[in-house]
């Protein structure tokens, strides 16, 4: 094998490895968007209930105990470096909604790059069928 295809296969396969990553990332991402949708639902809902209503509320590691929403008005939401604020319900709703935003727009910009990638490497194998078969 030459230099120029020896060179060629390399760069596929780094290509092959830069895609499983970007696959890895938009699996985590699609389930992170999962989660904040069903949050956004939740906060929709929740001060929609008549009388405080049955909830699960988790203890860690998917166990949960049952209890009441004593509080149509208020969340407490982590912002950050274990930092826990009291905010009312429209304004978490916003919180989720902006980040929902961002996690399609990086959702968007992971898929593009692995479209962009594909091609590359795409074009990169049939110059390398090509060689090979002179």
């Amino acid at each position: 094998m030459d230099a120029e295809l020896q060179q060629k296969y390399m760069q596929l396969q780094t290509m092959d490895a830069q895609l499983k990553q970007l696959e890895q990332q938009l699996q985590q991402i699609s389930m992170q968007l999962q989660e904040l949708l069903l949050i956004k639902d939740s906060l929709i809902e929740l001060p929609k209930s008549k009388d405080s209503p049955e909830i699960l509320v988790p203890l860690g590691n998917g166990i949960f105990a049952k209890s009441n929403l004593k509080d149509k008005e208020e969340v407490v939401v982590n912002v950050g470096s274990n930092i826990a604020v009291k905010k009312k319900f429209p304004d978490a709703l916003d919180m989720m909604t902006k980040q929902i935003e961002e996690f399609r727009n990086v959702e968007g910009e992971i898929m593009a790059e692995m479209q962009r990638l594909s091609l590359n490497a795409k074009v990169l194998e049939q110059e390398l069928t090509a060689k090979m078969k002179k």
